[in-house]
């Protein structure tokens, strides 16, 4: 999960260098009265459409909190951050915020960022001789 805050360009064109590792390790993004826009981004049609999937914006606006707020270039839904204040924007969208991750985290199936070995595996590469001869051992 990552939440963006103010400085949402910097974050997304850092997504340009590591595209496939940021969207298998991130499963939602919230920016939160930021400045991002992809479309000012290096991306590619795929992260973009990425963003538009797993990704919310919430923007300074007088409507309810958590009400979408339409915009002319809509790259992920934007809603309503329930006050004008830039300072006391995360605190009110704090709840919405954290029911759109836990949502986000539900649905993402659980994935292991390693290659697990068991022990029939590994003898299995020390009878077809790939493994390096240790010193002393046969």
């Amino acid at each position: 999960m990552v939440l963006i805050q103010d400085r949402g360009t910097v974050r997304c064109g850092q997504w340009s260098w590591k595209v496939i590792e940021v969207q298998r390790r991130v499963c939602a993004v919230a920016f939160v009265d930021s400045c991002h826009s992809p479309w000012h981004q290096p991306l590619g049609q795929g992260s973009r459409d990425w963003l538009k999937a797993n990704a919310k914006k919430w923007v300074l606006s007088c409507k309810p909190l958590n009400r979408p707020v339409g915009s002319l270039k809509a790259d992920c839904p934007q809603l309503s951050a329930g006050t004008q204040c830039h300072e006391a924007a995360p605190a009110t969208c704090m709840d919405p915020l954290f029911r759109f991750f836990a949502k986000a985290v539900k649905a993402k199936p659980a994935t292991v960022p390693f290659d697990i070995i068991t022990r029939s595996k590994s003898r299995g590469r020390l009878s077809q001789g790939t493994a390096a001869a240790v010193p002393g051992k046969p």
